[in-house]
């Protein structure tokens, strides 16, 4: 009989983003299995579940999108279909609510963000109760499986689930039409993404400190650069007030297509990815995209990219703006360094987050779930890329 997988995901949670939306389309497409997504929220979370490729899902409105809201929702729509063998979680908030409405299923959390502390001690309180045998977290990285661990989950119930990237999506042909969109003429312009995990937390005006910098070493060049960011970006006014008395806001490019990133890299020169929100599922889509990436030395981003091989990283600090303006600028300028480090990135991308083995490696942890088994994600194949060996 084929397997029937729940999903879930709720619109309040900081993972209800395109980039694990699409995850969740993955999820669906690579393991067999009968597969049905519920979207707690409202339009703008259909929206992003369409631009992420899920093909089928259940719009169920709740107020804020919070996930307990939907309860007496989800329970009368249980009571009314088959019951799920699995239920695939895809925020905290979601998992208390299956824990909640579907107690005989096993549960399995996917965790693409680092967890609030509210939400670690939710964790540690649904896996007691719960236990390995019937809830397993995978998160994506070894940095938010330590922090889990570390409030005090059972490690039998964490194991670290590497993520899988549709590169198909990434259409390098829409340069042009992107970038006329943002009204910029030929290729001169250069233009610097802010990554971000969610769309909207990393610090703009920090962000546009760097951009300062940058322009100025940039002056022989005579190549405008730009930054993009979210329109909702934090701190936003405050990085556009001191462009202000230059006329220099245009330099500033607000794209709410910046929430998908596949729908804007190819337009972008390079991408910066800060300690404060930039070590999250956007950075291998920025690989996959062949964009080259300048950043912090953080323990999250340095398991993405490594520093001189694959991306230019600074340890964060207080002069590590102007550290980064400067490996920006080296980006920027020489067209050597940034095949270089743009081609190695994307070679690992294809090596590392395959979907087909994101789909395999899945298919095994729910069958492992189901058994009652301890959690145990394959080791990662051989497959030529430096970034990891043996687990994980």
């Amino acid at each position: 009989m084929c397997m029937r997988v729940l999903h879930l995901i709720n619109q309040a949670s900081p993972q209800a983003s395109a980039v694990t939306l699409n995850l969740m389309a993955t999820a669906m497409q690579k393991v067999e299995a009968q597969h049905q997504a519920i979207l707690i929220g409202g339009q703008p979370l259909c929206d992003a579940a369409r631009a992420s490729v899920i093909e089928s899902f259940i719009p169920m409105g709740a107020p804020g999108g919070h996930a307990l809201a939907a309860l007496p929702r989800l329970r009368h729509w249980l009571r009314n279909n088959a019951q799920p063998d699995m239920v695939h979680c895809w925020s905290v908030g979601s998992l208390l609510l299956a824990t909640l409405a579907c107690r005989s299923a096993p549960r399995l959390l996917t965790l693409t963000l680092m967890p609030s502390l509210h939400e670690l001690h939710l964790l540690r309180m649904l896996a007691a109760e719960a236990g390995p045998a019937k809830l397993g977290i995978v998160p994506i990285t070894a940095t938010i499986a330590r922090e889990v661990l570390c409030c005090g989950v059972d490690p039998q119930c964490v194991d670290i689930l590497r993520p899988g990237v549709d590169m198909g999506l990434i259409q390098a042909s829409e340069r042009d039409a992107i970038r006329t969109r943002w009204e910029l003429a030929g290729d001169d312009p250069l233009v610097v993404m802010l990554l971000s995990d969610p769309p909207t937390q990393c610090d703009a005006a920090r962000a546009t400190l760097m951009l300062g910098l940058t322009q100025v070493g940039m002056q022989n060049t005579q190549r405008p650069v730009h930054l993009l960011i979210h329109p909702d970006q934090k701190n936003r006014l405050a990085a556009l007030n001191p462009m202000r008395p230059l006329n220099n806001e245009h330099l500033i490019l607000s794209d709410a297509a910046a929430a998908i990133p596949w729908q804007v890299l190819p337009a972008c020169d390079a991408v910066i990815a800060l300690d404060d929100g930039g070590a999250g599922l956007s950075i291998p889509w920025a690989m996959a995209a062949n964009v080259p990436i300048v950043g912090h030395a953080t323990a999250g981003i340095c398991e993405w990219v490594e520093d001189h091989h694959s991306a230019l990283l600074v340890a964060p600090g207080q002069p590590a703006m102007r550290h980064i303006a400067g490996k920006l600028t080296d980006i920027l300028s020489d067209p050597q360094l940034t095949y270089k480090l743009r081609d190695t990135a994307r070679h690992e991308a294809f090596s590392f987050y395959s979907r087909t083995r994101f789909g395999s490696d899945l298919n095994t942890v729910y069958h492992q779930l189901l058994d009652g088994k301890e959690l145990n994600v394959p080791d990662m194949p051989s497959t030529g890329g430096l970034r990891f060996a043996g687990r994980g």
